[in-house]
């Protein structure tokens, strides 16, 4: 179940790299190929469950109000900094609240290069 949305699966067109390499079934290539397929797959479920294998059972494509929103600085001397934010959207008072805010958190590009061995091609 995931934390925010309380969904029993995992939103795989939204989910960092870690989270869908904990998948039962995942393998890291599969990983790998799914993490650099993903922008351009059909936002079809068939697509996706083919594109997962055996990792699709617990998987899913279904929206939810919760965003997940990282932004990254990065600086002219090379310095960067990046922030994460979980809102949830639809309040009845509020158009959304905040779940989760943290500073200093990786990019999923950092991420997800750790993940499939450093390499730049996912």
């Amino acid at each position: 179940m995931t934390v925010f949305s309380r969904q029993p699966k995992i939103n795989v067109l939204v989910a960092p790299p870690e989270v869908i390499a904990a998948l039962p079934g995942m393998t890291p290539s599969a990983l790998k190929e799914f993490i650099g397929t993903r922008p351009t797959l059909p936002r079809d479920p068939a697509a996706i469950a083919a594109a997962l294998g055996p990792a699709q059972a617990s998987a899913t494509i279904e929206k939810s109000d919760f965003f997940r929103i990282r932004t990254t600085i990065r600086f002219e001397n090379g310095r960067q900094t990046s922030s994460e934010v979980v809102i949830d959207l639809g309040g009845e008072q509020d158009p959304y609240r905040v779940l989760s805010w943290r500073d200093a958190v990786e990019t999923t590009t950092d991420r997800a290069r750790k993940l499939v061995g450093g390499s730049d091609d996912f």
